[in-house]
């Protein structure tokens, strides 16, 4: 099964059908697209995110420090 773009590999390659799982695979942070998801679900609040994606994580936890430096780093890109 191929995708339907050129140059793009099939979905198999990519993570399957989940653009949450394929974006993952080429966004180098572990923490950058899990924080992305939960803003997009409509999680704003720090606590929040850090409730909500240590509680997704499967064994790390991300820290106060590192998602604000996260946090700070997405403001300056955008």
């Amino acid at each position: 099964m191929g995708s339907d773009h050129i140059g793009e590999p099939p979905l198999d390659d990519r993570g399957g059908d989940d653009p949450w799982t394929r974006l993952r695979a080429a966004v180098p942070g572990r923490w950058d697209v899990p924080v992305l998801r939960q803003v997009n679900d409509g999680v704003t609040r720090p606590t929040d995110l850090l409730r909500a994606i240590n509680a997704e994580s499967g064994g790390s936890q991300l820290s106060r420090g590192v998602l604000f430096a996260l946090l700070r780093r997405m403001l300056d890109r955008a």
